[in-house]
């Protein structure tokens, strides 16, 4: 312990003396200022209604709540310790200016501060944020103008104004968008006192512009700055390679406010979350561009926050590179990385190509050349029908009959005027086929297509992304539910039944060689060069729709159960076929969606001879007439084996007719509309 020295006096003079000529020396000003006390002043001041003209016609309140004042931290002083130039009541009208850093050192760092300036100067003083120069509190005291729970308040005063009161300076909307960030909700909203002011990021006096390398949010200290509260996200940043870059030096090495925005911040939870992958791709563009193309990526763009995003494998701040052992996209931690979110997650599941650039076909080959094939097949199909519906639209058109299409003659109509094209199971599994098919395609045509305005809006009508998947595997069940029961039915008819003609001959859907030579005819009628095939049960373009389905189902239905149940599948497969799946369900889809809404639409509803619609996969049946221009080889067999009775009814009721009507253009209407969207998609995205 340090001791204190003694004073020793000279021996001729006491120490008496010297205690009263001290007392002497002080008792003059003592006696001065005990002349005029607090009281005396606020014996004026303490009056209501005290005023006084101030500059530009402006009016100064000059009372002094006397309670408040003694309250105050300033209530220990006497008036003229701060008004110095009073000598006697009344005093001289104009008193020299107060300075309060005369007592406060922070009036230096003030000066040096963007409140500081030249133009702040006639705008910002102490009480512009301290408050009544006479009710000054602590900032601890509740009542204080710079408590944490009233800070925003005092800032705001002038940073929510439409114009900033100082040239150049914060832009009112740096407020508005702090009361609605997590920080400002926490202050206002739930009190908390914790939760960060403007003066937690910005200082109290020495507050500088960002681009000031000083300043408490530059990029030299912003981490620094959030590091004082968020501790343990400070320490994860400086660890990874994001902070291991700035420490550096790097310049275009991210800080806390590149990627959460500076008085926009909000709990990265749920939607929020869809923020980062916009963020991330910021900088790193090529990255964000090939997981746009996986499965995580479309749901993201849709706005559902639910699936992984790039923090959820990379981390948000101890974000390290594949080679350091620590990274949670290490071989030996990707398993468990993965398993987060998909429990029974395998070594081949972890090899899910989460950034697979299909252009790029030295990394990824089987990648790149499924996509350039499905693309070849999508041009080779809607090029070669395409073709094909606008040739025979034009012929049509040119062999039209001054009567309608389809039309009968009153004496045509008898009894048995109709030919029974479609049994009633036929037509049943018809319509489960329609419901399936237009489910699937309003349900999964967003996914393939999540880049484009109409995309989010028709999974926002369906509910939402969740309730839009859901729907999407109980039209998958359907299908695999119709296709199943009509594998059991044929099975069941040649077996049991010895229905041999299924598989060969003109009742059978398999492809034979008349068909190559209808298809060969058609051509050749399109151009004038030979009448028109005369085709037997089925034409060549809807045994072409039937099999479709078949190639569909193995196509489609098989990639989406790779999809569907992944970590079952990557037990014998590995994980890029997840990639690839995608890649052949998305293009296969597409396929059969554009076709049926384009190709099989005007085959069977919109040619001239049809249009406006066939009701035949209602009804199940056809005017003869028409029956017999379409389908001449067919009647002319069942006429000539006497059999062509049993296949003729009646016309089919009105009321099933108005039914027909009803369904059929709903169902046409939303494919044709789901179409004009998918054209517009791929010309515009």
């Amino acid at each position: 312990m340090k001791m204190r020295s003694k004073l020793r006096l000279p021996d001729n003079i006491h120490l008496d003396t010297i205690l009263l000529a001290l007392f002497f020396l002080g008792a003059v000003p003592i006696l001065s200022a005990q002349e005029l006390t607090s009281q005396d002043c606020l014996d004026c001041h303490g009056e209501e209604g005290l005023t006084r003209e101030g500059p530009a016609g402006t009016v100064q309140s000059l009372t002094v709540e006397g309670p408040s004042f003694e309250e105050s931290v300033h209530g220990v002083f006497s008036c003229v310790d701060c008004h110095a130039g009073i000598e006697e009541i009344p005093h001289e009208s104009e008193l020299p200016s107060v300075s309060c850093g005369d007592c406060h050192d922070a009036q230096e760092a003030v000066d040096g501060s963007v409140h500081g300036s030249a133009a702040a100067r006639d705008v910002v003083s102490c009480v512009s944020c301290h408050g009544n120069a006479h009710a000054i509190f602590s900032p601890a005291d509740r009542r204080s103008n710079v408590y944490p729970l009233n800070v925003y308040r005092t800032c705001g005063s002038c940073h929510f104004e439409e114009e900033p009161p100082i040239a150049g300076e914060a832009s009112p909307l740096s407020f508005e968008r702090y009361i609605d960030d997590i920080h400002g909700r926490g202050v206002i909203k739930a009190g908390l006192i914790v939760s960060a002011t403007c003066v937690s990021c910005h200082g109290s006096h020495e507050i500088l512009r960002h681009d000031d390398p000083d300043s408490r949010v530059s990029r030299q200290h912003v981490v620094t700055t959030c590091g004082t509260c968020h501790v343990g996200n400070a320490r994860d940043f400086a660890d990874g390679a994001h902070g291991q870059a700035l420490a550096a030096g790097s310049e275009e090495a991210p800080v806390c406010v590149t990627c959460h925005q500076p008085h926009q911040i909000q709990m990265v939870e749920g939607e929020q979350s869809l923020a980062i992958n916009r963020t991330c791709a910021e900088c790193h563009d090529s990255r964000a561009k090939s997981f746009s193309q996986t499965y995580h990526g479309k749901v993201t763009a849709l706005g559902y926050g639910e699936v992984a995003t790039c923090n959820t494998c990379h981390l948000a701040h101890l974000t390290l590179p594949l080679s350091d052992p620590r990274s949670s996209i290490h071989p030996d931690n990707r398993v468990a990385t993965c398993a987060g979110c998909h429990p029974g997650a395998n070594e081949n599941f972890a090899g899910y190509l989460v950034h697979a650039d299909m252009d790029h076909l030295e990394a990824y080959p089987v990648l790149h050349w499924a996509s350039v094939g499905m693309t070849a097949l999508l041009i080779s199909v809607f090029t070669f029908f395409g073709l094909h519906s606008l040739l025979w639209l034009r012929r049509s058109l040119q062999e039209r009959n001054s009567a309608p299409p389809g039309s009968l003659s009153e004496s045509s109509k008898s009894d048995k005027s109709y030919f029974q094209r479609l049994t009633y199971f036929q037509r049943a599994m018809h319509g489960v086929v329609i419901v399936s098919f237009l489910g699937l395609a309003i349900t999964g045509l967003p996914l393939k297509f999540s880049e484009t305005h109409w995309a989010g809006w028709l999974i926002a009508l369906l509910g939402g992304f969740r309730t839009a998947s859901t729907l999407h595997r109980v039209f998958a069940v359907a299908t695999f539910g119709y296709f199943i029961t009509h594998l059991v039915h044929i099975t069941h008819r040649v077996v049991v039944k010895g229905e041999g003609n299924l598989l060969w001959g003109p009742d059978s859907m398999v492809p034979q060689p008349k068909d190559f030579s209808d298809l060969y005819g058609t051509f050749l009628w399109f151009f004038g060069k030979g009448p028109k095939p005369r085709f037997d049960r089925w034409a060549y373009w809807e045994k072409f729709d039937y099999w479709a389905v078949f190639w569909g189902m193995g196509i489609i239905g098989g990639s989406g159960l790779v999809m569907a149940f992944p970590t079952f599948f990557t037990q014998f497969l590995p994980g890029a076929a997840i990639n690839l799946a995608l890649i052949i369900h998305s293009d296969e889809a597409l396929l059969a969606t554009g076709f049926i809404f384009a190709i099989h639409f005007f085959n069977t509803h919109l040619k001239p001879e049809k249009y406006p619609m066939d009701m035949t996969f209602y009804t199940g049946s056809t005017a003869l007439e028409e029956y017999e221009r379409e389908h001449p080889l067919e009647v002319e067999r069942l006429r000539a084996a006497g059999r062509l009775d049993e296949r003729l009814v009646g016309p089919p009721p009105d009321e099933a007719i108005s039914r027909a009507r009803r369904y059929g253009f709903t169902a046409v209407a939303i494919g044709l509309m789901l179409l004009v969207l998918i054209i517009g998609a791929i010309v515009l995205y």
